[in-house]
């Protein structure tokens, strides 16, 4: 069996959820959990009073024994480097997966890189020093072993990506639109306020909506979701396709409203009998179906990329309109591990 070393980095929301689905995963080693809180308890406690955790009781908690770390008996050894030079004091170290959001630190990961050759890393974010932004169910046949630094791309292109690919091979996309739904991210502000940068800290975000409070407001916003999807597409042209987004006043789960504009003829019996193929080979929790009266709370800890939502597809002359869920968390996390098992296999075929 492939045993592999990783290191998260950034233990916050997707750094906590990549953490629950690596823990029965037998291709892992030892976990290594790197973030600026230094209180390992307070870390510690926000990981097992999550409801997953706590409340549901779906993932195991993290225990300590002999003071030492473990979750379902691997072993967790948290740190608290502030730069990430520090990570090359880290023995037989194979994979990175950086959660922090940073991206002002390219120098810093190329260095590292450059002192310890043989480690991978994988970004839970468009990183600007990414060589390949793998979606699942899109473009993972094009990883191959020489990569470094790869994305796990987001969780509105790790939905969207696969679905897109699928229709345009079969009815090709002359252009669209698309609208996604996000929930609220850590940092938003609970009462209006300064729109901060999260990938640049210290600065300023553009766009002054972001500021104002996550709580009682819908905030529309631009979005990278088709630019990024499209890294993952490259043969797809995305370019006569805009995207726009709503942030909205709820914790977990994603949703995105497609209208297509298709060059050949469909039927929607057609769509739903691909994605029923599709299903039937699939290798991962990729596509998914649902046709019962379901709202966004029902589809929490889905691990899916994408569920599709047939009640509300719809069909007008060569338009598709299309609905799609996804777990902006569980689901996301699902397939960053996923890809972690696919570099941890180029890694031990090296």
């Amino acid at each position: 069996m492939i045993k592999t070393n990783i290191l998260i980095n950034g233990f916050g929301r997707i750094g906590r959820a990549i953490l629950r689905r690596l823990s029965n995963k037998n291709f892992v080693s030892t976990i290594y959990v790197n973030d600026l809180n230094e209180d390992i308890n307070n870390l510690i406690y926000t990981y097992n009073f999550d409801k997953l955790v706590h409340i549901y009781k779906k993932f195991p908690k993290i225990i300590k024994k002999n003071n030492n770390f473990y979750i379902n008996k691997k072993k967790i050894i948290f740190r608290n480097a502030e730069k990430i030079k520090n990570f090359a004091n880290i023995k037989n170290l194979d994979l990175v997966i950086d959660c922090s959001g940073v991206s002002s630190n390219s120098k810093e990961w190329m260095q590292l890189s450059k002192t310890r050759s043989k480690i991978k890393f994988l970004y839970t974010f468009d990183h600007p020093i990414n060589e390949f932004t793998m979606v699942l169910g899109a473009n993972e046949n094009d990883l191959i072993s020489k990569y470094k630094f790869i994305s796990a791309s987001i969780c509105d292109a790790t939905a969207l990506a696969p679905f897109l690919k699928l229709i345009d091979k079969n009815f090709k996309i002359s252009h669209g639109n698309i609208t996604t739904v996000h929930p609220i991210l850590n940092y938003q502000n609970l009462l209006d306020g300064r729109s901060a940068s999260w990938s640049d800290p210290g600065k300023t975000y553009s766009h002054y909506g972001l500021g104002r409070s996550a709580l009682d407001n819908l905030i529309p916003k631009p979005t990278t979701a088709i630019k990024i999807t499209q890294k993952s597409l490259p043969y797809v042209n995305l370019s006569s396709v805009n995207s726009f987004s709503y942030r909205v006043p709820t914790s977990v789960v994603g949703s995105a409203d497609i209208t297509l504009i298709l060059k050949k003829n469909f039927t929607l019996k057609n769509i739903l009998k691909l994605l029923k193929i599709e299903i039937s080979k699939q290798k991962f929790n990729i596509f998914s179906i649902n046709q019962q009266p379901t709202i966004s709370s029902d589809y929490f800890t889905c691990d899916f990329s994408l569920v599709y939502d047939e009640r509300w597809s719809a069909k007008q002359k060569n338009m598709l309109h299309a609905v799609l869920w996804y777990d902006n968390e569980n689901g996301y996390a699902s397939r960053v591990v996923d890809q972690a098992y696919l570099i941890t296999k180029k890694i031990k075929k090296k």
